[in-house]
This record gives C-alpha cells, sequence and structure tokens, in this order.
C-alpha cells in the first residue's frame, strides 16, 4: 500500500496497524506512545491517577504521540490521524496482547524491543523475535 507524500491516513480502526506488522510490535508501538506521555504529564507514578483536569489532556497526549509513532513507523510520507475509536482500540489491543510474563521477562524483553526500534524505523518491512520465541534465562 503506497502514499502519497501529502496524503492523510485516517485511522479509525487499530485493526489497520495490528495488521500491518507483527503481534509485538503492535502492542508496543502503543506501549511507547503511554510511555512518552506518562513522562510528559507525569501522574501518579504508583497509581498513574490523574486529577480530572488531567485526564482529559492525558487521553490527547496519548492520542498525538501514537499518532506520530505510527507517522515515523508505518507511514513516514503520510500525515497520520487516529481518531478517538482508533485510539481506543489501540489501548484495548495493548490490554489484551501485551504478555502476561514475570516481570524480569518482561523487563528484558521491553529492553530488547527499545534496542531493536532504535534500529528499525521501518516497521513494516522487519520484525523483533517474537516474544513467545524467546528462551529466557535467569543467571546470579
Amino acid at each position: 500500500m503506497m502514499h502519497e507524500e501529502n496524503e492523510v491516513v485516517v485511522i479509525q480502526s487499530y485493526a489497520l496497524i495490528s495488521s500491518r506488522i507483527s503481534r509485538d510490535l503492535s502492542w508496543y508501538l502503543v506501549y511507547e506512545a503511554v510511555m512518552t506521555a506518562k513522562e510528559a504529564l507525569r501522574p501518579d507514578t504508583v497509581t498513574m491517577d490523574l486529577p480530572d483536569n488531567k485526564s482529559e489532556l492525558y487521553r490527547y497526549a496519548l492520542k498525538v504521540y501514537l499518532q506520530r509513532a505510527i507517522h515515523k513507523h508505518l507511514f513516514p510520507r503520510t500525515h497520520v490521524e487516529l481518531t478517538m475509536q482508533g485510539l481506543q482500540e489501540a489501548m484495548e489491543h495493548f490490554a489484551l496482547s501485551m504478555p502476561l510474563a514475570p516481570t524480569f521477562k518482561l523487563a528484558t524483553y521491553l529492553n530488547y524491543l527499545e534496542s531493536w526500534a532504535r534500529e528499525h524505523t521501518d516497521w513494516t518491512s522487519a520484525s523483533p523475535e517474537a516474544f513467545d520465541n524467546l528462551e529466557f534465562e535467569l543467571s546470579l
């Protein structure tokens, strides 16, 4: 699917994104946006609670950061617009797709994904090793 330089891609469903990249990258893309928004707005780090007046700002920031990540990794030559429905689906996808694993395994995998992402900007042409295919070794 080629896109022109000035074209706008409107994402109404996160399925458009999750179908173009690996399963792990589809939740990691949302994770990356969540962490960036969290860092920018600095909610209570233990509960992630925001005062009511910042809650809407957080959702907007999350939408903007996710749009930027989608633009950077999937549609670099187009303007990306993510609808609120698309954002909601992205958050649900993130919650349902992120591996449920012991903390050390998940933290190790997140570090791996972070370094993989730094080396690969086009996520449609390459994929990291899948979480389910990795073996983790705990050394003391």
